[in-house]
């Protein structure tokens, strides 16, 4: 098991684009804080066609804001649903910060380059291709 952390946050939109990621959602850095966040919204970017659907995420940022913990079940119009368990390093350059899987379960493996923005209270990641948000609790 990867992570022991009770996904228990609301339900948030997930929602496709057909066009390009805003400008506005690029990475502006700042202090990665420690706590526990809800997925607030995620959106990607260049899609084949528009659709929506809803995800239930939780992460928990520990160690300085070097390792994070995440559990994220996606839930389809189809009635389909799929569950994600990972775990992660985080290594913080400028505006961008790495994330090295430490304990993919269903999940991906390696390490992403993603752009990301915090504050005291709020974490989005993004790339071209996806931008995800969370509110800390």
């Amino acid at each position: 098991m990867c992570t022991d952390l009770v996904n228990d946050a609301p339900p948030a939109p997930v929602r496709s684009h057909t066009g390009d990621r805003p400008a506005s959602e690029a990475g502006a850095g700042g202090v990665i804080v420690d706590g526990i966040y809800d997925l607030n919204s995620q959106d990607y970017y260049a899609s084949a066609q528009e659709e929506q659907r809803t995800a239930v995420g939780t992460i928990r940022i520990s160690d300085g804001g070097t390792r994070m913990e995440a559990v994220v079940r996606y839930e389809y119009s189809d009635g389909a649903s799929a569950l994600y368990k990972t775990v992660r390093t985080l290594a913080v350059t400028g505006t961008h910060v790495a994330s090295t899987f430490i304990c993919p379960d269903e999940g991906g493996t390696g390490v992403s380059d993603d752009e990301y923005t915090a504050t005291s209270t709020r974490l989005m990641f993004s790339n071209p291709l996806w931008v995800t948000r969370y509110v800390r609790r």
